[in-house]
């Protein structure tokens, strides 16, 4: 019966896969064929934005050395850019058409979709994850400003909700009295690995973040394993023995992430631009933090602090035009970092900034911008009654996630979703003082926590329906 359960379980998720993957195809395709030419008729390629077409201009690029010269001109990051290499290696048999990247855009969105599908299908049912997946999978405006065109946020937002749903499989498969060793690498290393890879290629410094997180869970599994081990019996003992032979591994092969030779060339050149600017500030060494993990600090706080000096300009270091909306989406203007213990006492700020920005004073505050009709709804600059809607919404989704957290305080899957959404949520507030570009980026990591939050609503609903407490491992 269980394995008949699964049969079923399996071709379900196949449909519902192929239905995400099709319908984010069509969704993508019409707003790149209807909305976009209907509100930006001169938009070159179809394409929304700079960074858009600049990935665009680098993947063409690529194509025609390519060509020239064979595979072995084909890198994946030309000037630093992953997608455009990606897109590069697409155009070679598709031709420099831009709308190529629907077809890479749908297949990542789909997955993330999936991923997201079975983290919520934890607490409620297939029926309920659905309708509770569904406003991720709809994004609408995102679908036309994203996933419609080459970007890095389709990879991170799907290789997020990948990465989360292995850890969570990963802390899962431990609770089984007898684990399968296949079952358990096979999971973990496809979806932790192609998580974490996603998000690596796409953003290397994030790498940094996914390494420590990922150490952490698997000390903490480590730690777990131990217990039960000397507290089980001779059956209990083998079991754990299986487990934390598998975590020590996945441990020591988790490593090289950390020493990673992805390198980011723009990423390095806007560090010494920033550095240029911020020669006045002053950082000062803590002689208790190992120097490498206060250098790590110190280059988010630089981050941090040349951002107020690219929206305070009239230009962005890429040329674009800076708004009077750009420069009040600023948050702490005045706020200054000078040692590690100056970050760590702003950890409270940030949270509060990462997670309930903008607030509800500023869902109002802004003006239309001047220029591009299309680019004034997307998640840069997210208009009222869009953005006031959206986080209205996301407030009301906090009340049910702190009861939640409440109702199933001992449920390890929902401590797990939550400490990785805040984990990255944290950095970006830490680097990111713009609350537009800081909502784009904390994207996959907000969606969660807003999903969470309906989804533990509906599970306490559903339990007082049928009038009973289900086990918190159900």
């Amino acid at each position: 019966m269980r394995c008949d359960e699964f049969v079923v379980g399996g071709k379900r998720c196949a449909v519902i896969f192929l239905i995400a993957l099709l319908g984010a195809a069509s969704i993508m395709m019409l707003c790149r064929e209807v909305f976009i030419p209907m509100s930006e008729p001169e938009a070159p390629h179809g394409l929304v934005g700079q960074d858009q077409t600049y990935y665009h201009s680098l993947a063409v690029a690529l194509a025609q050395e390519i060509q020239e010269k064979g595979w072995s001109a084909w890198t994946l990051w030309p000037d630093g850019q992953a997608p455009a290499g990606i897109l590069g290696s697409l155009y070679v048999f598709f031709g420099p058409d831009s709308r190529v990247v629907i077809l890479i855009n749908a297949i990542l969105h789909a997955v993330g979709t999936m991923a997201l599908y079975g983290i919520v299908t934890r607490f409620v049912s297939w029926k309920a994850a659905l309708f509770l997946c569904a406003p991720y999978w709809l994004s609408p405006y995102q679908m036309m400003t994203w996933y419609s065109q080459p970007n890095k946020d389709s990879y991170v937002c799907a290789g997020g909700m990948i990465l989360i749903y292995g850890w969570m499989e990963l802390a899962r498969l431990f609770q089984d009295t007898t684990p399968s060793m296949s079952k358990l690498w096979f999971r973990v290393l496809l979806l932790v690995y192609a998580g974490a890879t996603l998000v690596t290629l796409i953003r290397p410094y994030l790498t940094a973040v996914v390494v420590l997180h990922g150490v952490g869970m698997l000390c903490w599994l480590l730690i777990k394993s131990v217990r039960v081990y000397r507290a089980d019996g001779a059956r209990g003992s083998r079991n754990q023995a299986v487990k934390l032979v598998s975590v020590l591994l996945l441990l020591v092969a988790i490593l090289p992430f950390s020493k990673s030779g992805f390198e980011n060339e723009s990423m390095e050149r806007r560090l010494k631009h920033v550095k240029s600017l911020t020669a006045t500030a002053t950082w000062h060494r803590t002689a208790w933090i190992p120097e490498v993990i206060d250098n790590k600090i110190a280059a988010i706080m630089i981050a941090h602090r040349g951002s107020f000096h690219d929206y305070l300009n009239d230009r962005l270091p890429d040329g674009e035009v800076v708004s009077i909306n750009a420069r009040e989406a600023l948050i702490d203007l005045d706020h200054r970092f000078q040692d590690v213990l100056d970050v760590v006492v702003y950890f409270p700020r940030a949270i509060q900034i990462g997670v309930f920005a903008p607030f509800p004073e500023r869902w109002v505050l802004f003006q239309m911008p001047s220029g591009s009709a299309l680019w004034s709804l997307s998640t840069w600059y997210p208009r009222p009654p869009v953005k006031g809607l959206r986080m209205f919404a996301a407030y009301i989704s906090y009340g049910f996630l702190l009861w939640g957290v409440i109702r199933f305080h001992d449920r390890q899957d929902l401590a797990i979703a939550l400490g990785f959404s805040l984990i990255f949520i944290l950095f970006y507030a830490l680097a990111i003082p713009h609350i537009g570009v800081l909502d784009r980026y904390r994207s996959p990591f907000f969606s969660l926590l807003v999903t969470l939050g309906f989804t533990c609503a509906v599970r306490s609903w559903t339990d007082r329906k049928v009038g009973v407490f289900r086990s918190v491992y159900t």
